[in-house]
C-alpha cells in the first residue's frame, strides 16, 4: 500500500470522469499508435497504462477495498467501460496477463498483438502462471504462438508485424551497388557506459556488456567491407536518439567510410533496407521482418546470448523455433571466420536463388497479412 501511495505522488494529472462504454479498449497509447489506421471508424477508448493520469474516483475505490494495486486499478477502468475486447501490443506486459482473470467478465475478450521480437519473457517468472489468462494472440509465427498458447491459455493467430504488413515496401528504389547494410540495434547510454542495461534471473548486465555483441559484429563488417571494397551502411535505430547514434559510431569507427542512415520515421527502415545488396543483423525486429521480402538477402549474426553467456538460447537465432547453432545465413557464436563463410556465401548469390534456398525457414519465422486483413477481420467482428 505505502509502495502505490508513494506512485500517487509522482502522478502528472488527475481525473474524476467518468468513463464512457466503448467496444474496444485500446491498453497503453503506444497501442494507439500502431493501431489508428485500423481504428478510424472503430468505437474504441485509450487508457493510459503507464498511470501519468489517474482517476481519483477509482483510487478511493480501491483505498476502500484495500485493493490499490495497478491491475485492480485498470480492472476497475475496464469493467466501468465494459467493452467488448482489451487490446494492447506491448505483448510482454504481465500486468496485461492478469487482467482478464481479475475482471472476470465472460463478455470481455482480451488480446495481445506482437509488436517485436523479444528474448523469453517468462524466463524470470517463476509462479503465478494460474493467474496468467488471455483469449488471442496475434504473433508473427507459430514457434511464439505456441510459446503463448501454453503460457497464456490463449488461441493464436498469423499475423506478421503489425507494423510491416502496413508498410512492407518491397520495391527498393534507390539501389545502391556494393553495399551492406547493418541495422543498428544500440541505444545510446544516459550517463555512463557500464549503467544497468539488461536483467536476466537477477543479474545486471551494463550498456557495454549488452552491446558488446553489437560491436564485434560491427567492427567486423567494417573490416570486411574495407577488404571486399563494398560500402557499408548503418541504419540508425530512432529519430530521437540520432545525434548520440551518430557519436557512437564515430568515436568506435573513427574516420572510416561507413554511411550513416538517419531514421525519420516509422516508415524509415520499411523503405530502406530493400536498397542494399546483403542486410546483417544481430537480433532486431526489423531483421526478421525483412525475411519475408522478396528483394532481400540477410545474413544474422545472432551471437549475443553467447557473448554474454547467459545459458540460455531464448537469444539464438530463431527462438522460440529449434534451429541448428550454424545454418546457411545465420550463426549464433562469434567467430569472423564463420561470419567470412556466410557473408561470402550469401553476398554473391542471386536474391531469387537466396529466397528459394531458404524460403521455408523464412516463412516459418515471419507471417505476412497484407494491410492486416486478418487483424481487420477480427476487428469487425467484434465492433
Amino acid at each position: 500500500m505505502i509502495y502505490y501511495l508513494k506512485k500517487l505522488i509522482q502522478v502528472k494529472s488527475f481525473t474524476f470522469e467518468k468513463y464512457p462504454q466503448k467496444k474496444i479498449v485500446l491498453f497503453n497509447n503506444y497501442t494507439y499508435n500502431n493501431l489508428k489506421d485500423l481504428l478510424k471508424n472503430e468505437n474504441y477508448i485509450t487508457i493510459d497504462s503507464s498511470l501519468n493520469k489517474l482517476n481519483l474516483r477509482i483510487i478511493f475505490k480501491l483505498i476502500l477495498k484495500f485493493k490499490l494495486k495497478t491491475t485492480y486499478y485498470f480492472s476497475e477502468v475496464i469493467k466501468e467501460i465494459n467493452p467488448k475486447l482489451v487490446l494492447t501490443v506491448i505483448d510482454q506486459n504481465s500486468n496485461f496477463w492478469r487482467l482478464k482473470k481479475i475482471v472476470n467478465k465472460s463478455n470481455i475478450k482480451f488480446a495481445i498483438i506482437q509488436n517485436g521480437w523479444r528474448e523469453d519473457p517468462f524466463v524470470d517468472i517463476t509462479n503465478g502462471y494460474d493467474n496468467f489468462l488471455i483469449d488471442e494472440a496475434f504473433v508473427f509465427n507459430s514457434f511464439i504462438g505456441n510459446l503463448y498458447k501454453k503460457r497464456l491459455k490463449c488461441n493464436y493467430l498469423k499475423l506478421g508485424s503489425v507494423k510491416n504488413n502496413f508498410y512492407f515496401d518491397d520495391s527498393g528504389s534507390n539501389k545502391i551497388k556494393d553495399s551492406i547494410l547493418f541495422i543498428n540495434q544500440i541505444n545510446p547510454y544516459k550517463k555512463k557506459a557500464d549503467e544497468p542495461t539488461f536483467t536476466r534471473l537477477n543479474e545486471n548486465y551494463s550498456w557495454s556488456q549488452f552491446y558488446k555483441a553489437d560491436f564485434l559484429v560491427l567492427n567486423y563488417l567494417n573490416k570486411y567491407c574495407k577488404k571486399k571494397n563494398l560500402k557499408l551502411f548503418i541504419l540508425g535505430r530512432n529519430y530521437n536518439n540520432r545525434v548520440k547514434e551518430k557519436n557512437i559510431f564515430n568515436e568506435l569507427l573513427k574516420n572510416e567510410n561507413v554511411s550513416y542512415i538517419e531514421n525519420l520515421s516509422v516508415n524509415t527502415g520499411y523503405s530502406q533496407v530493400s536498397n542494399f545488396d546483403l542486410v546483417v543483423n544481430l537480433d532486431s525486429t526489423l531483421g526478421y521482418e525483412v525475411l519475408i521480402k522478396s528483394t532481400i538477402k540477410m545474413c544474422c549474426f545472432s551471437i549475443r546470448g553467447s557473448v554474454l553467456n547467459l545459458g540460455t538460447k531464448d537469444m539464438n537465432f530463431g527462438w522460440p523455433g529449434y534451429f541448428e547453432d550454424e545454418g546457411s545465413f545465420w550463426t549464433n557464436k562469434y567467430d569472423e571466420k564463420k561470419f567470412d563463410d556466410i557473408m561470402n556465401n550469401n553476398f554473391y548469390m542471386d536474391k531469387s536463388k537466396w529466397r528459394e534456398k531458404n524460403k521455408n525457414i523464412n516463412e516459418s519465422l515471419m507471417s505476412y497479412s497484407k494491410n492486416n486483413q486478418i487483424l481487420k477481420e477480427y476487428l469487425s467482428k467484434i465492433s
